[in-house]
């Protein structure tokens, strides 16, 4: 046991793991700031009764602030945004404290993983939905707006795909290096389940952000370019 304890780097997993963690929550706080100032200004009560009710759900989506043509300051949904902070603190609450130091925990998947993975699936699902309207109210180009959505729907359905698989599976590393481990206190590497099926959820996972960043990327530029575009020249 524990020479399987030394095969895993602890400071490339669970330590980048509660950095994250560590930033994840101060920009939270960012949310909670932007989404308590759009309510205390004053175009919050003259938006539309459908755009008040997005952003009550909707806060900062990180670092991101796409929404600026519809003097929203506030991009992504809050109570989303809430539930998803309070898994990742579960999930890392599980491994650095609950079962800390127990190697076999380590390499197993807890719940909250992928049920984060679900809740980032909804947050980037409405936003980007809510953005490509936003993107054909603008260029009124059906191809552009075509494109963007159907981006958002492989996004959402490749992380929904890998939220899945983290359901069904019980471990978090393909971790070969492990399987070269022949002892394992008085368990052999092979007691160890579905300890090689993580690689397909790994393939799965670099293809979700991958999408995601194309798809992101695409929207947020074109959005940059039309709204450039739509300048009147005049200082507010």
């Amino acid at each position: 046991m524990a020479s399987l304890f030394q095969e895993i780097s602890l400071g490339g997993t669970l330590g980048v793991t509660f950095i994250g963690v560590c930033v994840s929550s101060m920009l939270y706080g960012v949310t909670c700031l932007q989404t308590f100032t759009y309510y205390r200004s004053p175009k919050a009560k003259t938006d539309s009764w459908l755009l008040w009710s997005l952003v009550s759900f909707v806060a900062l989506r990180r670092l991101r602030g796409y929404l600026t043509d519809c003097h929203v300051k506030v991009a992504a949904l809050l109570a989303f945004d809430s539930a998803h902070q309070a898994v990742v603190i579960h999930a890392v609450y599980n491994y650095l404290v609950l079962d800390f130091a127990n190697p076999f925990k380590v390499v197993s998947l807890v719940w909250s993983i992928p049920t984060e993975v679900v809740l980032n699936a909804i947050l980037a699902l409405i936003l980007n939905g809510f953005l490509t309207f936003r993107l054909w109210k603008l260029s009124t180009r059906y191809h552009l707006t075509g494109i963007a959505g159907v981006l958002t729907l492989a996004n959402f359905g490749t992380n929904l795909a890998y939220a899945i698989r983290g359901y069904l599976f019980d471990n978090i590393f393909a971790a070969e290096t492990i399987l070269r481990v022949s002892p394992l206190g008085s368990a052999p590497a092979s007691s160890i389940p579905n300890l090689r099926a993580a690689s397909p959820t790994q393939h799965q996972g670099i293809a979700g952000l991958s999408i995601s960043v194309v798809t992101e990327s695409m929207i947020s530029f074109t959005l940059a370019y039309y709204l450039h575009n739509r300048r009147t020249g005049l200082r507010k």
